[in-house]
This record gives C-alpha cells, sequence and structure tokens, in this order.
C-alpha cells in the first residue's frame, strides 16, 4: 500500500485534493523522473534506457497527473476534470490515452513501472519495489512538498508478476490461434491540396510521409499516383478515379499552414459507394508537424476499424528540422531539375546536424545521384 504523504491528516488530504483537482498546463510543468525516465511536460518528451518518445499533449497531461499524484489513485473524472478540463468525453477516448501512456511506457523502457487500472476505480503509477526505478516527484507550484514517492508492499509486487506471467502465458496460448492476415485494401492518394500560405514543395513533401506511414500499416498498399490527379483534372468523379486504378478507397487531403499551427485536413471515399467513410482534421505547433503523420496514419487505422500496428517516429530528427526534411523531399519528387540543387544542400546541412537520421542521408545520396544523370527523380 502507498503510504501517506508526511504532515498533519489535514495537510494530506490538502495535497491529495489538490492533486486531483488542479488543471494541466503544459507549457508550465516542470520536469521530473520516474526513475530512469525523464518526462519533460512542456517538451511532451519522455525518455528511458532505450529510447525517447514525443507524447500527444492528452497523453502527457495524464502522465502528469498519476506522476504527480503522490502514487494516489485517480479517477476516471478527476482524470477528465485535469486533462479535458472537464468535458464529458467518452471512455474511448480515456481508453485510448492509457493504452497510448502503456505502449510509450515500454518503448523507453519503464519496466520497473506499470499503469495499472483498478477496475471501476480508476488508475495510478507503480513503481516495482527492488528495482531501480522509483517515483521522483517534482515541487507543486505554491511550495507543497509532495517529493515523498510511494512504496509498493509485497502484495503488489506479487500482483504485478503474477499479472506479467498471465499476460505472458496467455501471449504463448493464444499465439498458434493468431488470427488470419487482414484483408489487402488499395488507397490511392490525391496530391495534397495547398491552401494559402503553404509551399507546394512542402505539400508534395508532406503527402509522401502521410503515404509512407500509412504503408506500414498491415493490410494497406498506398500509392499517390499522378494518374489519379491528371484523371480527376479530367472531370471525372473520385469514384470513377478510384475505379479506373483498381483503388479500395480515393484519399483527399488539404493541408493549411499559419506561424502557430499546421493543419492537415483529410478524408477516405469508398469507390465501390462513393460514401466518405472517414475524415479528420489534425493540427500541431509547426515544431511539432513530425508527429502528424503517425498521428493520421492511427486515427485512419481507427477509422477503418483496423488495429494500429507498425509505429515510425523520427525521433533521430530534430523536431525543427522536420519541416525542412519535408520541403527537401517535394523538390525531389516535383521532378523539377532546377530545384535539385537547392534539396541537395537543405539535406546536406539538416544530415549534419541530425547524423543519426538515416532517411536524410539516404535521401541526400539519392539527390547527389540523380543530379548527375538524366534519370527522373523518383520511378
Amino acid at each position: 500500500m502507498n503510504e501517506p504523504f508526511h504532515g498533519t491528516h489535514t495537510e494530506s488530504i490538502g495535497k491529495d485534493l489538490d492533486a486531483r483537482v488542479r488543471r494541466i498546463d503544459l507549457a508550465h510543468e516542470p520536469d521530473f523522473e520516474i526513475g530512469p525516465i525523464k518526462v519533460r511536460p512542456s517538451h511532451r518528451i519522455i525518455a528511458g534506457p532505450t529510447g525517447e518518445v514525443m507524447l500527444e499533449p492528452k497523453v502527457m497531461q495524464v502522465l502528469v497527473a498519476l506522476g504527480t499524484s503522490g502514487g494516489a489513485l485517480l479517477s476516471r473524472d478527476d482524470l477528465i476534470e485535469r486533462c479535458w478540463e472537464g468535458r464529458v468525453i467518452g471512455d474511448t477516448s480515456i481508453n485510448r490515452v492509457i493504452s497510448l501512456l502503456r505502449k510509450a511506457l515500454i518503448d523507453v523502457g519503464a519496466d520497473g513501472v506499470t499503469l495499472e487500472n483498478v477496475p471501476k476505480v480508476g488508475y495510478h503509477l507503480n513503481v516495482l519495489e527492488g528495482s531501480t526505478t522509483k517515483v521522483e516527484l517534482p515541487t507543486h507550484k505554491g511550495g507543497d512538498d509532495v517529493s515523498q514517492a510511494p512504496r509498493i508492499g509485497a502484495l503488489a509486487l506479487v500482483a504485478s508478476l503474477a499479472a506479467i506471467l498471465t499476460l505472458a502465458a496467455a501471449a504463448l496460448w493464444w499465439r498458434p490461434f493468431a488470427s488470419d492476415p487482414l484483408p489487402q485494401l488499395q488507397i490511392v492518394m490525391l496530391p495534397l491540396e495547398a491552401e494559402e500560405g503553404v509551399d507546394p514543395f512542402y505539400a508534395t513533401g508532406f503527402g509522401e510521409e502521410l503515404r509512407l506511414e500509412l504503408g506500414r500499416q498491415d493490410g494497406l498498399e498506398v500509392t499517390s499516383s499522378n494518374s489519379a490527379a491528371q484523371l480527376l483534372a479530367t472531370g471525372k468523379d473520385v469514384q470513377e478515379v478510384g475505379g479506373r486504378l483498381g483503388a479500395d478507397y480515393v484519399w483527399i487531403g488539404a493541408l493549411e499552414s499559419s506561424s502557430e499551427r499546421i493543419t492537415l485536413s483529410a478524408r477516405l471515399v469508398a469507390v465501390e459507394s462513393g460514401e466518405t467513410v472517414w475524415s479528420d482534421t489534425v493540427s500541431a505547433a509547426p515544431e511539432a508537424g513530425g508527429t502528424m503523420p503517425l498521428r493520421t496514419a492511427r486515427s485512419v487505422m481507427d477509422g477503418l476499424g483496423r488495429p494500429f500496428g507498425a509505429m515510425s517516429e523520427r525521433n533521430e530528427l530534430r523536431s525543427e528540422d522536420f519541416r525542412l526534411f519535408v520541403l527537401a523531399k517535394g523538390m525531389l519528387r516535383s521532378r523539377d531539375q532546377s530545384q535539385i540543387p537547392a534539396a541537395r544542400q537543405i539535406l546536406a546541412s539538416l544530415s549534419e546536424a541530425n547524423p543519426r537520421f538515416g532517411a536524410g542521408w539516404a535521401l541526400l545520396a539519392h539527390a547527389t545521384a540523380i543530379d548527375f544523370s538524366n534519370e527522373e527523380v523518383f520511378p
């Protein structure tokens, strides 16, 4: 059982109440640690022994709520009050955020930290006793001292180990009965429409990033075809364009940009029925644009009722350089030979600043090779 905070009973109740109702503003939350896991709320980043992950804002807010509660159990209402500003939301939204947070903790190597659900009650973070991890809490604004880390007793340790063994056994038992591969779906992407203020090269490169991210999902084959755009330009409707190209769905999207936000509006149209089967609007601050392809792919898979699979976050690329990478990719994708020297210069500078970013080096090599040949930029 978690021990109460030091101080009088009244002080403990006051601190616990503050932990349950204080709404979270990520811009003003201090950095803290959960054992080997470093949490940087204002940057939406958690880092651990096996890597670094950028979290969605709501996921980071929930982590801050749980990580700064002194080990207290928070109900769904507590989380809604602190992270959704008390708005009415469905259970699906909370379940999704909890699932993403659990996966992120695994991805960064938080082996000793578990996010536990007490059915019909709420959630809390547990840290296994005897592991290298312990919760180190920041001091709340106003001088409240909540730095006492929770301790986990023998019963909690046994329960956690039992849960791990049960999950492992279930995985081994289930493997022989795994479901059949998902039916293959074909999506053809029309070029992203660049709204006013958006560089057409950037829109082209961004569309290619979206295509690659969607193409990593099981059961999806995604192509961006100039033929689709040409057919649409001749007056063919979306259904006919998709039918001509043998697609199940046609992707239509537009990109807007301002000094504060990048916004993608997109939809999927079923070729057979002509109905829009999925639509969404995804936005981010300019420096966080690199998260949008991944978030969009997850939204598409949810809309199609399919499990979200392989994830590819560009952790090795500085967030402020994502825009340059996409711009250079769009220059090359445009097949405009006059843009190749500028793209090569951007990629050379970007790769030097991000030496572990393999995709940048690969695209630089490609740009260098085609600059000395007459071949087309992309096959």
